[in-house]
């Protein structure tokens, strides 16, 4: 496993791959909610498939190398 080449935060916002998303049942972005202190896995906050932002949401944890930094 890399390290990413950007540093995770909380309430960044993140893309994650599409099948692990599917597996999930939410969509392929969220946002960072928890990274516990000297994990290299971060929780983040989906939207479920077919449900409201911020309303539906899942929470999925995930390694830093599976999260790409995105614009929400």
């Amino acid at each position: 496993m890399t390290a990413p080449d950007w540093t995770p935060a909380e309430y960044d916002y993140v893309a994650i791959p599409a099948e692990i998303a599917a597996r999930h049942g939410v969509e392929a972005r969220g946002t960072i909610v928890d990274i516990p202190v000297g994990a290299k896995a971060a929780t983040v906050e989906c939207t479920r498939l077919g449900g409201r932002r911020g309303l539906d949401t899942a929470l999925v944890d995930l390694p830093f190398e599976a999260l790409t930094p995105t614009a929400y």
